[in-house]
């Protein structure tokens, strides 16, 4: 009886932590890095945009937009006051 809860136990670690880092995952795929003028760089995970609008709230400068295929950094707009980075609750946006 106690290996066969202690295999579900591992069963359900092995399961649900795989799905947790899967889901945390930075996806170097759906990425992309920006650089602004300034010289601070900025990756967004285009997997982990939800498209809810904060970080576009947040900037005072207007260097977000956002589209069907995720949000963009206007370099020439951006000062990397990183007010986006605090902003986005999803953890979509890194400064780097």
């Amino acid at each position: 009886m106690k290996s066969k809860i202690l295999s579900i136990l591992f069963f359900s670690i092995l399961v649900f932590g795989f799905a947790f880092n899967a889901c945390q995952s930075n996806d170097p795929v759906n990425a992309t890095t920006t650089t602004t003028t300034t010289g601070v760089t900025y990756s967004i995970n285009q997997s982990k945009c939800v498209r809810c609008g904060n970080c576009l709230s947040a900037c005072k400068y207007g260097a977000l937009t956002s589209s069907s295929s995720g949000v963009t950094i206007n370099t020439s707009k951006c000062t990397g006051c990183g007010s986006c980075v605090g902003r986005c609750s999803h953890g979509a946006i890194t400064k780097n």
